[in-house]
């Protein structure tokens, strides 16, 4: 802390109006050089790096505001020790990255702590930096002193002595007697929640779609991510072509089935060439047009790729007097979980005669 010096003293040899006003002001600054001595003397006893602060604090790693007095003689780098001003081994030790003389705020990145809990009363003190911090240490070359042995996940036994299940472990040839299954038997096991840690894949029954004009998989759990239906010698009873009875695939949340805002794609290859078409935005279409004529038999995938939009993508054969397959995309967005899916025609007026559906899940 600097000393503000003192002006220049009166002299004998001093005119008598120059004696006056060198007297006046030597006078007048020694009220501020007492104040400045005097904190002097308190730096000089440590008061300066001695502090107490009532700010609430979580005893933890990592950076620390509070705010203590003013004026103190903090700098920066400089290792104090927050205590506990009610229990002295509870303390955060750390070093200074910041302090405002004028207002008494103080930061502090702690790298040792002992004790735990949220407390409002503390001590600050200067102290020696200290030794191993909470985390990696790579210069500890011994350890002496412990008076709680090392657990067996930090490498100890958790025994003081090498008795018991201790003296296999720090055995030189411990046995391991080879463990024996005998014919577990799993009957009907039945998951609920969400599943963690393994893939689960349910399976449903497979549906005859004769005489129906829709098929709807409904109470699908809200932790699926795919959705793969399974088509096995489907077909319609409308004789003519008509992009109305269209199969199509459609996903439903809370609200009910959705019949609108679908992008789809579908490119067909067959005898009579190649194309592409788009669909209507009612539903992910499995082809462009729908005839009694054409059997489809194939899949369809559908994975979640964000929030509650689901992209489909699928690959089938349609068999008609010239025969083809037919490739799928598309994509749509809920407005809330899936909980339902559902296979019928564009205008849903149209009965299937054949074939069968099932689906798959996880």
């Amino acid at each position: 802390m600097a000393i503000t010096p003192l002006p220049p003293v009166p002299l004998r040899s001093d005119s008598p109006a120059t004696f006056v006003t060198k007297a006046d002001a030597f006078l007048g600054a020694l009220n501020l050089f007492a104040t400045e001595v005097d904190a002097v003397g308190v730096a000089l006893t440590l008061g300066a790096t001695n502090a107490t602060s009532t700010t609430s604090l979580l005893i933890g790693l990592g950076s620390k505001s509070l705010t203590v007095q003013t004026g103190k003689s903090y700098v920066v780098g400089m290792t104090v020790k927050i205590a506990s001003t009610a229990l002295g081994s509870t303390w955060m030790l750390g070093d200074i990255t910041s302090y405002t003389s004028g207002t008494g705020a103080l930061v502090v990145t702690v790298t040792s702590i002992s004790g735990s809990g949220t407390l409002a009363a503390w001590t600050i003190s200067q102290s020696a930096p200290g030794g191993a911090q909470v985390g990696a240490n790579a210069d500890i070359t011994s350890l002496s002193g412990l008076t709680t042995p090392l657990s067996v996940a930090q490498g100890g036994t958790g025994v003081t002595t090498s008795s018991g299940s201790g003296a296999n472990i720090l055995g030189t040839s411990p046995t391991l007697t080879t463990p024996t299954l005998t014919s577990p038997t799993l009957t009907s096991p039945i998951i609920s929640g969400t599943p963690t840690g393994v893939g689960v894949l349910t399976t449903g029954t497979s549906t005859a779609l004769s005489g129906t004009k829709e098929k709807t998989f409904i109470a699908i759990p809200s932790w699926v991510k795919r959705i793969t239906l399974t088509f096995d010698s489907v077909s319609t009873t409308t004789a003519a072509a008509n992009a109305n009875y269209a199969p199509v695939v459609r996903i439903g949340d809370s609200s009910g089935i959705q019949s609108t805002g679908y992008t789809s794609y579908t490119g067909r290859i067959n005898g009579a060439g190649a194309g592409s078409d788009k669909g209507s935005g009612t539903g992910y279409e499995l082809i462009n047009s729908g005839a009694g004529s054409q059997i489809y038999t194939g899949q369809v995938v559908l994975s979640q790729s964000a929030t509650n939009t689901w992209v489909i993508n699928g690959i089938f054969s349609y068999i008609d007097s010239s025969g083809g397959s037919s490739m799928l995309t598309g994509f749509k967005t809920l407005s809330s979980t899936l909980t339902q899916i559902q296979l019928t025609t564009v205008s849903g007026a149209d009965n299937f005669d054949a074939g069968t559906i099932n689906i798959m899940y996880e």
